[in-house]
């Protein structure tokens, strides 16, 4: 006679779902005129994990809009994100590959406001960047998408004046490898490790 093995099979436990499942949850129970009132269609696919009014409330300083900021300044753009985008950069046809700004002699910051529209909120300085320049109100983030260590310094110098941000993003693409380092200002471990990535390396 067969022996016969008996299986213990293992309840399956509970998933709890992601809090974008559960905002989509809501979202889908409401009436389409409720929807309307309560949330921008923008936000709809992003409910339980963005809050509009948090998003709209931010203010982001991107400088330079080349390969990195001008890809990050028109998704922020799309967000709602209030920005103020620096670059005295026009467009050429080599910046065709890795740029979506189509007119070539064009300043950069000024077409990545222009682009975006009236989906943005966007004030473009086709300049050079000048902490003088910046809104009245202190923005959160600065985001750094410069192409030498010397530009970036004087940046970072500048985010130390009494109007520097909270968070700072240095953004960096090499020939076959990219990098973003991410500073809170109020870290001081944060700070200086990222002074120390300024410094030549030697050799």
């Amino acid at each position: 006679m067969a022996q016969q093995t008996k299986i213990k099979v293992k309840a399956a436990s509970k998933k709890k779902p992601s809090a974008a499942a559960v905002g989509a949850a809501e979202l889908a129970a409401k009436e389409p005129e409720d929807l309307d009132r309560e949330i921008e269609p923008r936000f709809a696919r992003f409910a339980g994990l963005l809050k509009p009014d948090v998003v709209k409330a931010t203010s982001v300083v991107v400088i330079g809009c080349g390969g990195i900021g001008s890809w990050t300044a028109m998704g922020l753009a799309c967000l709602g994100v209030e920005l103020t985008v620096f670059d005295p950069d026009v467009t050429l046809h080599h910046n065709y590959g890795g740029q979506p700004l189509p007119e070539v002699g064009a300043n950069k910051a000024e077409q990545v406001r222009t682009l975006m529209g009236d989906i943005g909120r966007i004030t473009a300085i086709p300049d050079f960047f000048d902490v003088d320049r910046l809104p009245h109100h202190r923005a959160m983030i600065w985001v750094s998408g410069v192409d030498s260590i010397e530009a970036r310094k004087e940046i970072w110098l500048g985010a130390f004046n009494g109007r520097g941000p909270r968070w700072y993003v240095d953004g960096r693409i090499g020939g076959t490898a990219s990098q973003v380092l991410t500073v809170d200002l109020a870290d001081r471990k944060a700070v200086q490790a990222y002074g120390k990535s300024l410094e030549p390396t030697g050799g």
